[in-house]
């Protein structure tokens, strides 16, 4: 009686260990998608990051950088409705998402909806340095002048926008690389200096 007991206690702990497993496996499925999705994305190639990104979302619906990174995809091929849509639905997740924000903001300025526009860029803004959010202050203060309305001014505005936040990433992705950098020397040499570029 004891020894069927522990066979069945042996089974039991034998599928949980595999539903375990089945789980953990399917998380790294949707974390190489994404990874993937960002991959293609970043190389300008938004279709094939539109299908990584849905893959990561069959595998796990509640993934913020994947619903993000799909968001974006639809951004930047011209699909502002769906881009609304997703990437609304990343922030229900992540309200805190500086990402979703900025590319919520610019798909609302895309398709003529300036108040949620502004809702959305402020928003971001408050997540950037002062420099950055002043800038984007001004843009959106364009928007505000007679003709403003005209696509080609809003196309101006957003692709503005989407530049001073690209250099923004890239200035603080240079920043972390030089304080990490400058962290590893001071360990090895006893140098004691730090660096700010703020």
């Amino acid at each position: 009686m004891a020894r069927h007991k522990a066979g069945r206690q042996g089974k039991r702990w034998g599928c949980l260990g595999l539903l375990a497993a089945c789980l953990l496996l399917g998380g790294c499925a949707a974390g190489f998608f994404t990874a993937q999705g960002q991959q293609a994305l970043q190389a300008g190639q938004y279709q094939a990051a539109m299908q990584a990104f849905t893959a990561a979302l069959v595998e796990n619906p509640r993934s913020v950088a994947a619903l993000t990174g799909l968001g974006i995809a639809y951004y930047k091929t011209a699909a502002y409705r769906a881009a609304i849509e997703t990437l609304e639905e990343a922030k229900g997740l992540d309200a805190d998402n500086p990402e979703a924000r900025l590319y919520l903001g610019l798909a609302y300025l895309r398709s003529g909806q300036d108040a949620r526009a502004r809702e959305e860029l402020l928003a971001y803004a408050q997540t950037t340095r002062r420099r950055v959010a002043n800038q984007i202050a001004e843009a959106l203060a364009v928007l505000e002048q007679e003709g403003a309305e005209e696509e080609a001014v809003r196309t101006l505005v957003a692709l503005t926008i989407e530049d001073w936040a690209y250099r923004e990433q890239e200035m603080q992705a240079l920043e972390r690389r030089l304080w990490e950098a400058t962290a590893f020397g001071r360990r090895r040499s006893g140098i004691g200096f730090v660096i700010r570029l703020r």
